[in-house]
């Protein structure tokens, strides 16, 4: 379920650079539409509203040159700097969505819109977290480092692993959590990748096996009595979802995959 919430905030176009919840980065800020941003966030509540340019080569940008969808960020210091740049150092909070924006005093403030998405917990939550764990352990050593959490953890992912900045700004504009552990574990993952699989899981995946003969002996029999009934078709059913649930399962788990800061001042 999603809860929205509307805020406006100041605005900084930000180039090369994709910034995501959970992120803590610093930056340099010299274009003066941003310093007076930034400067309006510091005298405020130190919030700020950061979305990416699609053309890093713009210098002033308008509305029409960035994405709609950013992140709002605290500013956690700033230092100004002998040249009249500030250096500054924002952690990402949460992402959001462009509603509108507006021009005055010499920066842009947006109106910006954010949903929560509840991520419901299971069996196949848990897989697919353990396989986008497993996937980015093949691109960094420390794949301890990774958060449990769903939404904190493809997030992490997707700051620090090797994606272009269109992979990374896709990734941010998807709000549901899973369906970005989905899009994390198609860019990361082409071939098999071994995921650890807990006693627990083995066992269930076990009993629906039985139960899949169980209701294969029973359709057996319904068929050599000729008896074409009602139980049948629900026997079929029951069949059909438990085999289906089980081989989305054991895709997530990997067990059936295919083959298949830059100088620049913000």
């Amino acid at each position: 379920m999603e809860t929205p919430d509307t805020r406006s905030l100041p605005m900084m176009p930000i180039r090369e650079v994709v910034f995501f919840p959970g992120m803590m980065t610093p930056f340099v800020v010299g274009r003066a539409a941003s310093i007076r941003a930034l400067q309006v966030a510091i005298a405020g509540d130190k919030k700020m509203f950061l979305v990416a340019q699609r053309d890093a080569t713009v210098e002033e940008p308008t509305p029409g040159d960035i994405f709609r969808v950013g992140t709002i960020g605290n500013i956690v210091q700033h230092l100004g700097l002998p040249d009249g740049n500030i250096k500054v150092l924002v952690e990402g909070l949460e992402r959001a969505a462009v509603v509108s924006v507006s021009g005055e005093g010499g920066f842009f403030r947006a109106t910006v819109r954010t949903s929560t998405v509840a991520v419901a917990s299971g069996p196949q939550v848990d897989a697919l977290v353990s396989r986008v764990i497993a996937l980015c352990g093949q691109h960094r050593q420390d794949a301890n480092m990774w958060p449990d959490d769903p939404g904190n953890l493809v997030d992490t992912a997707a700051a620090n692993l090797p994606l272009s900045i269109e992979e990374k700004q896709e990734l941010l504009e998807i709000f549901d959590p899973i369906e970005r552990l989905r899009r994390v574990a198609k860019s990361l993952g082409q071939q098999p990748v071994d995921v650890p699989i807990s006693t627990a899981v083995l066992a269930r995946w076990a009993e629906s096996c039985r139960t899949m003969n169980r209701l294969g002996t029973l359709l057996h029999q319904e068929i050599e009595g000729q008896n074409r009934s009602r139980r049948t078709h629900d026997l079929a059913e029951r069949a059909r979802r438990l085999a289906r649930h089980l081989a989305d399962e054991l895709a997530v788990y990997g067990a059936s995959v295919p083959p298949g800061e830059t100088g620049r001042k913000t």
